[in-house]
């Protein structure tokens, strides 16, 4: 399965669904909302993320235990992001463009090993592949607002689908929304309610779920309960809360 480096805690790489609305406070303008934080309730724990911007440029994440990351921009691209472990610099990651500016190189840079460079290529059907470090091939299938629906596994058996409900994903409104999605994040317009394996392969290396929310006034998800390889011995469900600025 594809290498996801980095992650925007649980809840934003995967961690978007929906389920019946909820009439809580309204965010304001539905077109400005931004995520804040997120709370995550594990059977072990639980983990807080917050999220920091400068306009609706995501320009830091700190985590629960102390790490973060920081995201600079150059011309109005996201061009690196810094990833520190306990204070320290453990990985760096820069990232090149084309001229329509695209995301077409990512290279990610290691403390503790040799790099890593995935590229894309925009196909004429509108689908996109990601050749991840020289290896690994993954094509990426998008409906007409953008979400992913599928995405396929050239070398492998890792192929999945996903189903989206209407409302707003809490990361609709960050700039460059298309480039995090392709590195890994569930920055779509809407939510995904599943995500599913349709290779067959076996439960303990599949990392499908469904998901079920409330939302609030604007149509945002104010708290999620995700369940990992429901139905099997591996599964598995988190709790999230979210606030928005």
């Amino acid at each position: 399965m594809k290498k996801l480096i980095f992650i925007f805690c649980a809840f934003g790489l995967t961690f978007n669904s929906c389920s019946s609305d909820d009439s809580t406070d309204d965010t304001g303008d539905p077109d400005t909302v931004l995520l804040k934080s997120t709370t995550e309730t594990y059977e072990d724990g639980v983990f807080v993320t917050n999220y920091t911007y400068a306009d609706n440029k995501l320009v830091g994440i700190s985590y629960s235990g102390g790490d973060s990351e920081v995201f600079n921009y150059t011309n109005n691209l996201l061009t690196s992001i810094k990833e520190y472990i306990d204070g320290e610099l453990d990985t760096e990651i820069e990232l090149e463009y084309d001229s329509n500016n695209r995301l077409v190189t990512e290279t990610y840079m290691y403390d503790f090993g040799p790099d890593e460079v995935n590229t894309y290529t925009y196909n004429a059907d509108g689908t996109v592949t990601m050749l991840e470090a020289g290896v690994n091939t993954y094509i990426y299938t998008y409906d007409a607002l953008g979400n992913r629906i599928a995405e396929e596994d050239v070398n492998g058996n890792q192929d999945y689908v996903y189903t989206y409900d209407t409302k707003n994903n809490p990361f609709k409104n960050i700039h460059q929304s298309e480039v995090f999605e392709l590195m890994g994040h569930s920055t779509y317009k809407n939510n995904v309610l599943t995500y599913v394996n349709t290779d067959g392969v076996s439960s303990d290396i599949s990392d499908a779920y469904t998901s079920s929310y409330s939302y609030n006034n604007a149509d945002y998800p104010t708290s999620s309960t995700i369940t990992y390889v429901p139905g099997t011995d591996f599964e598995e469900t988190i709790f999230v809360e979210l606030s928005y600025y």
